[in-house]
């Protein structure tokens, strides 16, 4: 099953940092797209007061849409960030075994 999450794309640059968009992702699911979408009006206030106590009234929020977590993980990587590790598949250990007995 598929969830979606509130997904919010923050500009900050008047941070200095690169770069300077990324998408934030809630920790609330929701089981349906529409459902998300649904709740994004109820919570606007609250994302944009915790964007603004977050980043010092340094953030900006360009867009604020509904993802599932690969969608979130893609439009990121298109910016320029890197998959976290805990999000890649894991790596099969290449390093043959010596007996060292």
């Amino acid at each position: 099953m598929t969830e979606y999450f509130i997904a919010v794309l923050i500009n900050l640059a008047l941070m200095n940092i690169t770069p300077h968009q990324g998408w934030l992702q809630s920790i609330v699911s929701f089981e349906t797209k529409i459902e998300c979408k649904a709740a994004i009006p109820e919570a606007t206030s609250t994302i944009f007061m915790s964007i603004y106590q977050w980043t010092h009234g340094l953030g900006q929020i360009e867009d604020i849409r509904c993802m599932n977590e690969e969608e979130w993980m893609k439009a990121n990587e298109e910016l320029g960030h890197v998959r976290p590790l805990w999000m890649n598949p894991p790596i099969e250990n290449s390093i043959e075994k010596k007996d060292t007995m």
